[in-house]
């Protein structure tokens, strides 16, 4: 038995037309929300909330020496740094510290980089637009320094911004 290419054009369309009703009468709309649910409004620009250290276990350990930088601005004039390196806080508030990050390579630039360095090994870097600590102790342990004192700290030169 031959299939008449007729039966496969009037099959395609009515696959076609199935789909345009399924996405006319909104059955796509339950994935929009659960994208959305991720996203802020920064500044009428849609960026995702990420948390730079959930990922990262700080048991508290003497032979790793932990040091996260938080990278106030971007340019060399205006750039405030502030670190902490309390393992036991950090152990405790990962969940903490948030981010309003977007993706990389899209010619935005950041308010910010936030940094995980490792025994003096850069494990993570994430440029943000707003941070936001919802502890008090974790707010009050990070300390200014110099970008002199920052690199002495983790024995390299700071990666040049975003």
């Amino acid at each position: 038995m031959k299939i008449k290419p007729l039966f496969i054009l009037a099959g395609i369309l009515f696959v076609a037309a199935l789909c345009f009703l399924c996405y006319f009468l909104g059955f796509n709309k339950g994935k929009a929300k659960a994208v959305m649910a991720n996203m802020e409004f920064v500044n009428d620009v849609v960026g995702m909330v990420d948390y730079p250290l959930i990922e990262i276990s700080f048991y508290p350990n003497p032979e790793n020496e932990w040091v996260i930088i938080n990278r106030v601005g971007i340019s060399a004039i205006e750039s405030m740094f502030y670190v902490i390196q309390d393992d036991a806080l950090l152990q405790w508030g990962t969940d903490k510290i948030k981010v309003i990050t977007f993706q990389q390579g899209r010619g935005t630039a950041p308010n910010g980089i936030f940094y995980v360095y490792k025994n003096k090994e850069l494990k993570k870097e994430v440029p943000y637009w707003e941070i936001h600590i919802d502890d008090e102790e974790i707010i009050k342990a990070f300390r200014q320094i110099t970008v002199e004192e920052l690199e002495a700290l983790i024995g390299q030169k700071l990666p040049l911004p975003i």
